[in-house]
């Protein structure tokens, strides 16, 4: 068995609701399907690692020397997510002769996700 397969792709959302419905869309679909309970953390499910940023900064604030705000910051108008999806492997049957016989191919989670997907974040830094 050979060690799993990460794709890493990063989505913006116009809505904060439509970006948690994502996730929690993503989240039912493993329970229902019987792979465990809730997991500790809304960070990992079903093996995919979720980044939920929220919005980045696009401007940061200013203070004086005494620490106050001069200037607040300013944020970007879209919500960002970056997952770390684990792909799934296709489905082989093989024939009795060992010879394969048909190939299902595997359908990705991150299907649901294609039409807010984005060039991954450079500009700003995970910690």
């Amino acid at each position: 068995m050979s060690a799993p397969r990460y794709v890493r792709k990063s989505y913006q959302f116009t809505l904060e609701a439509t970006a948690e419905s994502r996730i929690q869309a993503l989240l039912d679909t493993y329970l229902e399907a019987g792979h465990g309970e809730l997991p500790k953390s809304i960070q990992s499910i079903g093996g995919h690692q979720i980044r939920w940023a929220k919005q980045f900064v696009d401007t940061p604030a200013t203070y004086d020397e005494n620490g106050d705000e001069v200037t607040p910051a300013t944020y970007e108008a879209e919500y960002s997510v970056d997952v770390l999806w684990k792909v799934k492997e296709d489905t082989i049957t093989y024939t009795e002769e060992g010879e394969v016989d048909t190939i299902t191919p595997a359908v990705q989670d991150w299907t649901a996700w294609d039409a807010e997907e984005v060039e991954p974040f450079t500009k700003h830094v995970w910690i």
